[in-house]
């Protein structure tokens, strides 16, 4: 029984990380979740000469991940924020609007956000 102790330890160790990634988004597709992350990092890798994020490598790793998880709400708030860095803030407003609809919870500084951007 003692022996049997660590390895159910090591089982648990392992099923929570492995569950952990998922429970921070609102998509539970695996798939889309990695490109969102890449894109993500696209987005906060700042050219030192542009001051921006690579914003063409982000749009594009975004278009697969709506391609594979149409209601992946943090992806649409990343996408507004990335149509705000290009200056479209029509097309920003747009996916503010649909990250809120697809989004179970949505926070009070994002309809501010809103609000600031109409």
């Amino acid at each position: 029984m003692i022996r049997r102790i660590p390895i159910l330890i090591m089982f648990l160790i392992i099923f929570q990380n492995a569950s952990a990634q998922s429970a921070f988004y609102t998509s539970s597709s695996k798939k889309a979740i990695k490109l969102y992350e890449k894109a993500l990092t696209c987005f906060n890798t700042i050219d030192p000469i542009s001051g921006k994020g690579n914003l063409k490598c982000a749009q594009e790793l975004l278009e697969k991940v709506f391609a594979k998880d149409s209601l992946f709400g943090e992806a649409y708030s990343l996408a507004a924020k990335i149509n705000i860095e290009r200056g479209d803030i029509n097309q920003a407003i747009k996916f503010k609007q649909k990250m809120m609809r697809v989004s179970p919870v949505v926070s009070l500084i994002e309809y501010y956000f809103l609000a600031g951007m109409q």
